[in-house]
């Protein structure tokens, strides 16, 4: 195996930092938080998305786009229809969810 010692340090920063990062909470997936009420698929903004399991600010606006482009989700499971949500994304957030059409 060839190793580049170039990368070496770099690659240390990178793994001391992120280690540092996670310790702090920074990197870690923001949980659903407790005393929230479940969000609205059909209504929910960005920021109330990015509150889910697994949905950050890129799908976050995924799920709003698809819902601008093709209207409101006719179900939960509707969702699986914006790419980067799969069943494991649903089974995540199961009771998080709800569904008023507009």
């Amino acid at each position: 195996m060839k190793h580049n010692l170039h990368n070496a340090p770099r690659k240390a920063l990178r793994h001391s930092l992120t280690a540092a990062l996670l310790g702090a909470g920074a990197l870690a997936a923001p949980a659903f938080a407790e005393g929230y009420d479940p969000i609205d698929i059909n209504q929910a903004d960005t920021a109330e998305l990015i509150r889910l399991h697994g949905v950050g600010p890129t799908l976050a606006a995924a799920i709003v786009e698809h819902r601008e482009l093709f209207g409101p989700f006719e179900s939960i499971e509707a969702l699986t229809q914006v790419s980067g949500i799969g069943p494991a994304t649903l089974q995540r957030n199961e009771g998080q969810l709800l569904i008023n059409a507009e």
